[in-house]
């Protein structure tokens, strides 16, 4: 997998796979599926510890678990008694050898895996144990229950059609629209409105329009003082820095001073001096923000951060992992037109409409967006009148003006917050220059949309 460092960081945060792109589609797959350890110590695929053709049941325990300890025979029982399904046992936060030493000191019968890490049931979100995760013949991940009696009696519930389950409404002041395939959907309706949580509480560490999270605590004292920082804001902060490296400065997440510049401006409608801007530029980079171990500080008094080009990407990834962690292949999220998906939907793929950033009734055109992410920048629906000109809200800030280009740009790539970011960056980047970066970076596709057509890093379909 062709990875080069600044795609790498925001894979190592929000998820993990390949992409590309051609003929007008971006694909991206998962790499990476859980994997287990068996009493001996060797690491397992998931695929490989799933019997084909058969339904599955994993059995969370760990070794401390005494309801797990009294269940056990009655498990084993229902593994006897049941023929359709095949019973294993995961234990979590043992090794393989401890793994072993319980499955002969209790004489399990079932076969036992170790999830030493506990990054398998990471990946699952299981909270407690015992817990049983029901997987159908294809190997998917039908229900998660609490004991025996919940699993499905009759192999046609747990196996039946999955249908669309949407949860549309408003959420970071713009669109949220999320659409799972379930089986269950009764627990999918549970399970979105959990991940309106997450994206709660990702809005309460990085949005700067709120006076009491993370970041705006963080421009508040990052001058005087390092400051302790969450670990999702800590992380998007460092790939932060690397983008802006990676991209000459084109996007960059300390714009904050000139955007007050320029708003203040609109609000008086008059432009704003050279000076002011140049004192502003003085403020403004990356490398003025100082990232020791867990801590933050700014080298520069005048220096702010602001997230709006990457954090709904990133929100975006988080509510998607969550729902993934949660059981689900067939997703979509789509938050203010930041998309991410996985599978497929009730008709097929999942497709992505880039609209006419000139007229926006007219769509230019349509691309299956299967296990992966896009992203669109344009100055079309936000904007600043200055003197009766409009001057778009996307600002090169390394000029400290309004990026030139006009029209829009739409980023496919696997991780939603890279595909953000880079819009943004590409945005001001201009078609020209921006399609001679995203030649070097074989895991981004680009769209350009302008006046006089569509420019894209692929090959497009008539």
């Amino acid at each position: 997998m062709r990875y080069v460092p600044v795609i790498l960081v925001f894979a190592l945060i929000a998820g993990c796979g390949s992409s590309g792109a051609g003929g007008g589609e971006n694909s991206v797959g998962t790499s990476l599926e859980p994997r287990l350890t068996t009493r001996s110590g060797t690491s397992v695929a998931l695929s490989n510890v799933l019997q084909a053709r058969t339904r599955n049941v994993i059995v969370f325990m760990t070794a401390w678990c005494e309801t797990c300890r009294r269940e056990q025979p009655h498990v084993e029982r229902f593994a006897r008694e049941n023929k359709d399904m095949r019973v294993v046992y995961v234990i979590a936060g043992s090794s393989a050898s401890d793994a072993d030493q319980i499955a002969r000191e209790r004489d399990i019968s079932l076969e036992v895996y170790a999830d030493p890490n506990g990054r398998f049931s990471d990946y699952y979100n299981v909270e407690s144990t015992p817990t049983l995760l029901l997987f159908n013949e294809q190997g998917d991940l039908v229900g998660s229950y609490l004991n025996l009696a919940e699993l499905p009696n009759d192999s046609a519930v747990a196996l039946r059609e999955p249908v669309a389950v949407t949860d549309t409404g408003t959420e970071l002041g713009t669109s949220y629209d999320i659409v799972v395939m379930a089986t269950d959907t009764s627990r999918a309706r549970a399970d979105l409105a959990s991940a309106r949580n997450v994206l709660r509480q990702s809005e309460e560490h990085l949005s700067e329009w709120k006076s009491d999270s993370d970041i705006s605590r963080l421009n508040a004292n990052g001058y005087e003082n390092p400051v302790e920082v969450p670990d999702d804001l800590l992380q998007i902060i460092k790939a932060c820095k690397q983008v802006t490296a990676a991209t000459g400065g084109a996007f960059d997440m300390t714009w904050l001073p000139l955007g007050k510049i320029w708003d203040t401006s609109a609000y008086r409608s008059t432009l704003p001096p050279q000076e002011y801007i140049d004192h502003a530029l003085k403020a403004v980079g990356s490398d003025k923000v100082v990232v020791e171990d867990s801590r933050v500080s700014f080298t520069h008094p005048d220096t702010k951060i602001g997230l709006g080009a990457v954090a709904k990407g990133w929100i975006v990834d988080a509510v998607f992992l969550h729902l993934r962690k949660r059981g689900y292949e067939d997703v979509i999220v789509n938050i203010g037109g930041d998309i991410r998906t996985s599978g497929q939907g009730p008709d097929g793929p999942w497709t992505f409409k880039l609209m006419d950033p000139f007229n926006r009734s007219e769509a230019l055109a349509t691309f299956n967006l299967e296990d992966g992410s896009v992203a669109t920048s344009g100055n079309y629906l936000r904007y600043r009148i200055i003197d009766g000109n409009r001057y778009g809200h996307i600002l090169d800030p390394r000029t400290g003006w309004p990026a030139k280009f006009d029209g829009s740009v739409s980023v496919f790539t696997r991780d939603c917050a890279m595909a953000d970011a880079l819009a943004t960056a590409l945005f001001v980047m201009g078609p020209d220059e921006g399609l001679k970066w995203a030649n070097g970076y074989p895991d981004v596709e680009v769209v350009y949309a302008t006046k006089e057509g569509l420019r894209a890093s692929f090959p497009l379909n008539d």
